[in-house]
């Protein structure tokens, strides 16, 4: 065989993702919006519909080994936030993403929500001689369920410094700090604000020499 007459395509394999958490925040569209999981029959095993504007989703789970496609579809084709609505002032069809966590801590896919009019992303569950995918560390704050009636849970980087976590109303002023937090592994780490009245909160974290801020309403 001539070195002219055959050709090396290198391909990436699917990655594989242990038990996964779900979280996706939809935006003032939500009648645009469907997230399913279909296995390699085609058969949807999982599905996300009837949605809420401006709502946190979260959902644990675990599915037998096999191969998977997921799929998120948005009928008006501008995805769960787009830069020219940012710009316009078009709040209502903003601030919306998706992600995907290990729910032994770690991100496996931060998919955003500027994706146009649909994500289709493989994946495999269990061993086929696959690796596992990387976990990336979790560089922003997730925040669930918001609003909140009473608990919420934090999303934790995996970090090397010091993790504080700090809870402020809407003067600014710190209503909750919590500062004995372990940061050798990234988790989810519960508050209780029952204690606290309803309105408008800020839950700030802050990781080594970076804060990161995420607004909170607290509806109990």
């Amino acid at each position: 065989v001539k070195d002219n007459d055959k050709r090396i395509v290198g391909i990436d394999l699917v990655p594989r993702w242990e038990p996964f958490r779900i979280l996706m925040r939809t935006n003032g569209q939500p009648q645009e919006n469907r997230l399913s999981i279909s296995n390699e029959k085609g058969e949807e095993v999982y599905a996300l519909e009837n949605l809420s504007a401006n709502t946190n989703y979260t959902e644990d789970l675990s599915l037998p080994n096999g191969c998977y496609e997921l799929l998120l579809s948005d009928a008006g084709g501008d995805g769960l936030d787009f830069w020219y609505y940012r710009q316009t002032g078009q709040n209502s069809r903003i601030n919306g993403y998706l992600r995907v966590f290990r729910q032994g801590g770690g991100v496996y896919a931060n998919f955003g929500g500027d994706f146009g009019g649909e994500i289709r992303y493989s994946f495999v569950v269990g061993e086929m001689s696959i690796p596992e995918a990387e976990v990336l560390p979790n560089l922003e704050l997730a925040v669930f369920p918001n609003p909140s009636g009473g608990e919420v849970f934090v999303a934790l980087p995996e970090v090397d410094d010091e993790v504080i976590v700090s809870v402020m109303d809407n003067l600014g002023r710190t209503v909750i700090k919590l500062d004995e937090i372990p940061s050798d592994k990234s988790y989810w780490l519960p508050i209780d604000l029952s204690g606290l009245e309803n309105g408008v909160y800020y839950i700030k974290a802050l990781v080594g020499e970076e804060e990161l801020t995420e607004k909170i309403i607290l509806a109990q």
